[in-house]
């Protein structure tokens, strides 16, 4: 099995290689188009923060199931107060897409009630 290392050297030269057979005669686009190569660089940043972000909001996830349930225990059996905690820590994003590292979108790491 490859090391984490490997497997993020190896994204990031997929990606490069990718990006290469991209690049052509200059067109012309249409705002908001976006070429085949920033498609890549989107795709492959994502990918790559998202190697460091779904274990931190996963640990973060088991965290709350923890804390939810011991808030559930000593304040009695008190649903409410457990559900928010749930709600915070698992609600929310996992995963980095390409839409939050444009902006079009808000990265939510806390979930919170909707």
């Amino acid at each position: 099995m490859r090391s984490m290392r490997q497997s993020v050297a190896f994204a990031v030269f997929a990606g490069f290689l990718l990006s290469l057979g991209a690049v052509g005669p200059a067109h012309a686009k249409a705002k908001g188009e976006e070429t085949a190569a920033e498609k890549v660089m989107y795709t492959t940043g994502a990918v790559l923060s998202s190697v460091v972000y779904c274990p931190v909001k996963t640990i973060y996830s088991i965290g709350g199931h923890a804390v939810g349930g011991a808030a559930y225990i000593l304040t009695g059996g008190n649903k409410q107060t457990s559900r928010r905690i749930f709600d915070n820590a698992v609600k929310g994003d996992y995963f980095v897409l390409p839409s939050h590292l444009k902006g079009e979108k808000d990265l939510k790491f806390v979930g919170g009630s909707e």
